[in-house]
C-alpha cells in the first residue's frame, strides 16, 4: 500500500502547471502518506489490535500476515515473532470470551490435519492495485509448498473452518455428480460437467427387496426399491430409515423420492450425515475429521478423508480392490468440484485419503447380495 501511495505522488519536474485539481490531489495523497506512517509506519509501535482485525477478516489468516511481516523486517525471525505475538493476543481475546470447553470424548478426534489456508479465488486477484496482485500470487506459491500441519487451538480450527466446509461440499458433490452424470460419450464437458442428469437406476435388475426386515420395514406390495435420488438410496430398510427420519413415508412409496427433488437432496443429506452402525462413523464425520480410527481401522488400512467416504456409501463395491475404473470416477468428480470450487484438487489429500483400493470394508458384502447398500 506504501508504495501504491508514493506511486501517487508526482514529482516536481514532472508537473508541467500546476493546476488547482493537481495541487489539491497532491494534498490529498500527502495527507494519506501521514495517515499511513501513523497507524503503519513503524510495526515495533503499532497497536497490536490492529493485526488482530486484519486476521480475523477472513481475507487474511495468520500465516499470510507472517508472510507479509517478512517482507518489512530484515530478519525473518523478528516477523515470526511478532506473528506469534498476535496468535497470544488473538488466543486471550478468545479465551476471555469463550465458554468453558466439556470433558474431552475417547470417540471424538482432538486434532485436525489441514495444510495452511490459501486464497484462490480469482475476485482477490481482480481486486486492488498491482502491488496487491503481485503480494497475492506469492502468497498462493507459499501455501503450495507447506507441508500437512496439526491445528491444536480452537483459533486455528476456526481459520480452516470455512476451508473445510468447501472441501465437503466438494466431497459431498463429488458422489452425486459420479452417481447421477450422463455425460458419457460425445456430451459436451464430458462426465464431470453432467452431473444430476439422472435420478433414478436406469434398468434395475431387482426390485431390492429384503425380507430379513419384513417385521420392521416390510416391503409394500408392487413397489420397487431401486436406487433413486441425489445419493441412490436401495433396499426396502434403507426406504424406512430414511422416511422415518424425513418424515415422509418412503417405505410406501419409494417414488416419492424421484418425483420430488427437494426430498431428494435431503435423503441424500441424511445419507450423508447418518452412520449405518452405532460403531461407525457417518460420511461427514470420516470426511471432517470427526472420527477416530480404532485399531481395527487402522490395520484394515481405513483413514479419515475422502477414501472412507467411499467405503462407508459403497463397501466393497469400489473399495479394496485395487485402483478401479469405479473408484477412480468417483475421485475424479471430487477432484473437479474442488476445481470448479476454487479450492484445488492440490487440497484433496494423500492418495491413501483421497482413495479406497487398499481399504477393507466396513460392511463386507453377503455372498448372497451382489446389490448396492
Amino acid at each position: 500500500m506504501e508504495e501504491e501511495i508514493e506511486d501517487l505522488l508526482m514529482e516536481e519536474e514532472k508537473i508541467l502547471s500546476e493546476t488547482q485539481t493537481s495541487k489539491v490531489l497532491k494534498d490529498m495523497t500527502l495527507n494519506m502518506k501521514m495517515k499511513f506512517k501513523k497507524y503503519w509506519g513503524d510495526l515495533d509501535k503499532l497497536n497490536q489490535i490492529l493485526m488482530v482485525a486484519l486476521v480475523l477478516d477472513p481475507r487474511y489468516k495468520l500465516g499470510n500476515l507472517e508472510f507479509i511481516l517478512k517482507s518489512r523486517f530484515e530478519n525473518p525471525e523478528d516477523a515470526v515473532k511478532k506473528k506469534n505475538e498476535i496468535k497470544e493476543i488473538l488466543k486471550k481475546l478468545y479465551e476471555e470470551y469463550a465458554m468453558p470447553p466439556p470433558p474431552p470424548s475417547t470417540e471424538s478426534n482432538s486434532y485436525y490435519f489441514s495444510d495452511t489456508t490459501t486464497m484462490h479465488t480469482s475476485s482477490i486477484l481482480s481486486r486492488g492495485g498491482k502491488k496487491r496482485r503481485q503480494m497475492t500470487e506469492s502468497w498462493r506459491k507459499e501455501t503450495r509448498a507447506n507441508d500437512v500441519v496439526i491445528l491444536e487451538h480452537e483459533i486455528d480450527r476456526y481459520y480452516e473452518f470455512k476451508r473445510m466446509q468447501m472441501k465437503e461440499i466438494a466431497a459431498f458433490l463429488g458422489h452425486v455428480g459420479s452417481k447421477t452424470s450422463c455425460g458419457y460419450g460425445v456430451a459436451t464437458g464430458g462426465p464431470l460437467a453432467w452431473g444430476l442428469c439422472y435420478n433414478r437406476e436406469m434398468s434395475p435388475m431387482q426390485s431390492y427387496c429384503d425380507d430379513y426386515y419384513k417385521y420392521t420395514y416390510p416391503c409394500t406390495p408392487g413397489a420397487e426399491y431401486y436406487g433413486r435420488g441425489a445419493l441412490p438410496i436401495y433396499w426396502n430398510y434403507n426406504y424406512g430409515a430414511a422416511g422415518e427420519a424425513l418424515k415422509a413415508d418412503l417405505l410406501n412409496h419409494p417414488e416419492y423420492i424421484e418425483q420430488n427433488a427437494t426430498l431428494a437432496f435431503q435423503a441424500a443429506i441424511w445419507r450423508w450425515m447418518t452412520a449405518i452402525k452405532k460403531s461407525q462413523p457417518s460420511a461427514h464425520d470420516a470426511f471432517v475429521g470427526n472420527w477416530k480410527p480404532t485399531k481395527n481401522d487402522t490395520l484394515s488400512k481405513r483413514f479419515p478423508g475422502f477414501g472412507a467416504t467411499m467405503n462407508i456409501l459403497y463397501g466393497d463395491q469400489v473399495c479394496g480392490q485395487g485402483d478401479i475404473d469405479a473408484m477412480n470416477n468417483i475421485v475424479s468428480h471430487y477432484q473437479y468440484y474442488l476445481d470448479l470450487m476454487g479450492v484445488g484438487r492440490e487440497e484433496a489429500g494423500t492418495h491413501e485419503v483421497l482413495t479406497c483400493a487398499e481399504q477393507v470394508a466396513f460392511n463386507p458384502t453377503k455372498a448372497a447380495v451382489t446389490a448396492s447398500s
